[in-house]
């Protein structure tokens, strides 16, 4: 795992920076196994909801490109029907990789599941339901 650091100056003084990080993997995956959901909060209560087909081990496979499907149940709704690769409710996989972006009222509890034709569904817990500005997100 490294980390890359970018930092731009102007007029001697430091005025931007921005950092990625990288994990690399020495060995090529194996067979898929699971799909791996996660969260990240976007403003407005909006959340990109990102899913990644890994192996049994965890490492990526970015080799899989089927088809994957995003539903919940609950409360909020996705942006979908866009045509765009963040706003579909059934899109190929890229590397093995597919995101959708999902907007929950405050307040409000959803479950997000995804799936494809060759692996079983996996789910995360989007929950607002606690103290003003407590937020849960678990997957199971």
């Amino acid at each position: 795992r490294n980390e890359l650091v970018a930092v731009g100056f102007a007029n001697g003084a430091e005025a931007a920076r921005d950092t990625v990080r990288l994990t690399y993997f020495v060995r090529p995956p194996s067979k898929p196994d699971h799909i791996q959901l996660r969260a990240v909060p976007l403003p407005f209560g909006r959340y990109r909801i990102q899913a990644t087909v890994v192996d049994r081990n965890g490492i990526p496979c970015d080799g899989f490109n089927s088809r994957i499907y995003f539903a919940h149940l609950g409360a909020g709704k996705f942006l979908a029907n866009r045509g765009t690769p963040d706003g579909s409710l059934a899109i190929e996989a890229a590397n093995g990789r597919a995101e959708i972006v999902f907007f929950l009222p405050v307040q409000e509890r959803a479950v997000i599941e995804v799936r494809s034709q060759d692996l079983k569904g996996n789910y995360l817990v989007i929950d607002d339901t606690g103290e003003l500005g407590t937020l849960r997100i678990s997957a199971f």
